[in-house]
C-alpha cells in the first residue's frame, strides 16, 4: 500500500524527534537497523519510501528516515559513508549492516536479499561504527577559497565593463551620479553571482552527483587554467577567455543610459556574458562546496567569495570618485592583462590538480 507524501513527511518529523532526544537509536539486540537519507525534492526518494515500507511490518525492523537538507543529518550521512568508505553518488542512500546501497533502483534490487539476510543471521547497526564520536566539521579547504576568489577578482574581463562605465560617467563631470551607478551596478553583479551559485550549489546537493560534479568542475579548471596560459603567451589568438564579442553592443548601450536601472539590468546581463571568462573558477569553489559543506556554511561561503570577488571594483570605484582617472586604470588593465592571465592560469591549474588527485 502506498502511503501519501504527507504520511512520509510526518514519518520523518517523528523519526527526527526521536533522533534528536538521544545521541543515537535505541532499539533491541536482535533488530535490524535501516538507515535512509532522503531529498524531498526527490521523486525516486518518495517512491523508494513508498516501496520501503511495506517492510516496516514488524517490530524486528526499525526504520529510521534522515532528511539530506537538514545539516545534522547530512554530516550524519558523511560520517557513515567515511565510515563505510563509500563515495555518494545518487540518492536515495540506504545503510543496513555494513552495505551502503545508493538510487532507487539499487535498492529495490539488493535490499530484500540484505533484510532477509539480516533477519536470519543478524546483523550491525552502522552507527555502532560512529557512536560516541563528535559530528564530522565542515571540510571546506578555505585558503583554496579566499586564492580562488581573489585570482578571480582581478580577471580582466570583470574589470574591464566597471571601467568602461566609469570612464563614460566620468565624461558627464558628476561625482555623485558616477558613485551611485557604480555601487548599483556592483551591487547587481554580487547578488546575481550569489544567487547562481546558491542555486548551482542546491541542485548539486539535491539531485545528489556531487563526486560526478566536482570531477567535471576540476577538469574545466584545468582547460581554463591552460587557456589562460596560453594568453600569456599568445594573447586573443585562437581560443580565449573574454566576454563574447558579440554582446559588446549590448553592453555598450547600457553603458551609455548611466542611469540606475540600466546599471541594475547591466550589472545583471555582463554576470552572464563574464561566465566563459570567469565561471570556471566559481564552478570549482561550488563543486568544493557541494562535496564538503552543510547548507548555511555553502551559503556563507558564497557570500564570503563573492565579497571578495567584487572587493577590486568597489576598490576601482572609489579611487575614481575620489579623481583617480579611469583611463590610467584602463591601460594599466590593458599592460598586464597577459601577466594577469599567467598568473590566474597557474593558480587555476594548481586548484584543478589538486582537486583532481583529491586533495581539494
Amino acid at each position: 500500500m502506498h502511503l501519501k507524501r504527507t504520511n512520509l513527511l510526518l514519518i520523518v518529523f517523528f523519526s527526527t524527534i526521536l533522533l534528536e532526544s538521544c545521541s543515537c537509536p535505541l532499539h533491541g539486540e536482535n533488530q535490524t537497523v535501516i538507515h535512509i537519507f532522503v531529498s524531498y525534492g526527490c521523486e525516486s526518494c518518495i517512491r523508494t519510501l513508498n516501496w520501503i515500507q511495506k517492510y516496516n511490518n514488524s517490530n524486528s525492523i526499525v526504520i529510521y528516515v534522515y532528511d539530506i537538507y537538514d545539516d545534522e543529518d547530512l554530516q550524519l550521512l558523511k560520517k557513515l559513508a567515511s565510515a563505510l568508505n563509500v563515495s555518494l553518488n545518487d540518492i536515495p542512500i540506504l545503510f543496513i549492516n555494513m552495505t551502503c546501497l545508493q538510487g532507487e533502483s539499487k535498492i529495490k534490487r539488493e535490499f530484500p536479499n540484505l533484510l532477509e539476510k539480516c533477519i536470519s543471521d543478524g546483523c550491525r547497526d552502522p552507527l555502532t561504527l560512529i557512536r560516541g564520536d563528535n559530528v564530522e566539521k565542515s571540510s571546506v579547504n578555505l585558503p583554496i577559497l579566499l586564492v580562488a576568489a581573489a585570482s578571480d577578482s582581478i580577471n580582466p574581463c570583470a574589470l574591464s565593463v566597471l571601467l568602461f562605465l566609469l570612464m563614460y560617467i566620468s565624461t558627464l563631470g558628476s561625482g555623485r551620479r558616477l558613485l551611485k551607478v557604480g555601487l548599483a551596478y556592483i551591487l547587481m553583479v554580487y547578488i546575481t553571482y550569489l544567487l547562481a551559485g546558491i542555486g548551482i550549489f542546491t541542485t548539486v546537493r539535491t539531485i545528489g552527483f556531487a563526486n560526478l560534479f566536482h570531477t567535471a568542475s576540476a577538469v574545466i579548471l584545468v582547460l581554463v587554467g591552460v587557456l589562460s596560459l596560453k594568453d600569456f603567451f599568445y594573447y586573443g589568438k585562437w581560443l580565449s577567455l573574454h566576454i563574447p564579442k558579440g554582446t559588446q553592443d549590448i553592453i555598450s548601450t547600457f553603458v551609455k543610459a548611466a542611469t540606475l536601472p540600466s546599471a541594475i539590468i547591466l550589472g545583471f546581463i555582463v554576470s552572464l556574458f563574464e561566465l566563459p571568462c570567469t565561471g570556471g573558477v566559481y564552478l570549482a569553489v561550488l563543486a568544493m562546496l557541494s562535496k564538503s559543506a552543510t547548507m548555511l556554511e555553502g551559503v556563507a561561503y558564497l557570500m564570503l567569495y563573492n565579497i571578495i570577488f567584487v572587493l577590486p571594483l568597489l576598490l576601482l570605484l572609489l579611487l575614481v570618485y575620489y579623481g583617480s582617472s579611469a583611463e590610467r586604470f584602463e591601460e594599466w588593465r590593458d599592460r598586464h592583462k597577459a601577466s594577469i592571465r599567467l598568473l590566474e592560469g597557474l593558480i587555476f591549474l594548481s586548484i584543478g590538480v589538486l582537486m583532481l588527485m583529491g586533495y581539494v
